[in-house]
């Protein structure tokens, strides 16, 4: 909606250095940022659902997320 990009990135966990699992999510206006050598194999598109309604002030159910 707003012309942004957006990627995930997750990282894998190790338990024994007690380093966590995680999920980011990157947003950036300029599409060149995930260009970088170190998000092209990492960063994964993000795509919004078909008919998937955007956040907005008068708007923001969690129910249609957990779908």
């Amino acid at each position: 909606s707003f012309g942004r990009e957006a990627r995930l990135v997750s990282t894998e966990g190790d338990r024994a250095r007690e380093i966590y699992h995680s999920n980011w999510a990157l947003v950036s206006a300029d599409p060149h940022f995930f260009e970088r050598p170190e998000l092209l194999d990492a960063a994964q598109r993000i795509a919004a659902p078909p008919g998937f309604r955007i956040w907005t002030d008068d708007f923001s159910s969690l129910f249609a997320v957990l779908k």
